[in-house]
């Protein structure tokens, strides 16, 4: 197996834990025991390690080294400025043009999920809807711009689930923006998008506020 093909298979081992939040925020990436762990030599860990320092998910200490980079206010401000612009462009290109059997599917997939989310189970709030905008604009550039920065929207969105209520209120969202598709109305599919991009995004920073105060009485303890 080729060093290239190595480094790239490390580097989306890493994201994907990273991203899932299986490896935490603050969690210290030491490149020996990653090595041993995922059974290559240390320079396919270390290039992995650099590149994901380059997309913003790994930080460089002096004298400790690596760790998970963890979301600032500003990182995620970023991150979600592009991704209400990019994402309500998709909608407004979408609802005049989506397929009316895709549309159909995509109810019957949210119909179905509705008794799911009642009972409680939040394992999937509808989140292919995100997706659909994307493939259903037919906006080629627009979702290969939106791919740069996919995986670190996922990786915020984790932070954002552990707020209560979000899930619930993004099934909730994303069935708007559905209903709004259904309308073929591209103001109403702009509107209800840049709604749900900056009620996640609220819910988001009220979760980094909250750690941050409960780090600094733990630390003053």
């Amino acid at each position: 197996m080729s060093r290239a093909i190595l480094r790239d298979d490390v580097y989306r081992t890493l994201r994907q834990r990273i991203v899932s939040g299986d490896i935490p925020p603050g969690a210290n990436l030491g490149e020996a025991s990653l090595a041993v762990e995922l059974k290559v030599s240390r320079t396919p860990v270390r290039e992995a390690l650099q590149q994901l320092n380059e997309e913003g998910f790994v930080e460089y200490t002096p004298h400790k080294g690596a760790r998970v980079a963890e979301p600032t206010p500003e990182m995620v401000r970023e991150v979600f400025d592009i991704r209400e612009a990019l994402e309500a462009i998709a909608a407004r290109e979408t609802a005049p043009r989506i397929d009316p059997a895709r549309l159909s599917a995509l109810r019957q997939h949210f119909e179905a999920l509705r008794p799911q989310i009642s009972s409680g189970d939040l394992s999937d709030v509808g989140d292919v809807i995100h997706a659909e905008l994307f493939t259903a604009c037919g906006n080629g550039r627009l979702k290969r711009l939106m791919s740069v920065y996919r995986s670190q929207v996922e990786w915020f969105q984790h932070v954002a689930a552990q707020v209560p209520g979000r899930l619930v209120r993004a099934f909730r969202e994303h069935e708007s923006i559905l209903s709004a598709l259904e309308s073929r109305d591209p103001d109403w599919a702009e509107g209800v998008t840049r709604a749900h991009v900056r009620n996640t995004f609220r819910d988001l920073l009220h979760s980094l506020e909250e750690t941050t105060e409960n780090a600094t009485e733990q630390r003053r303890e």
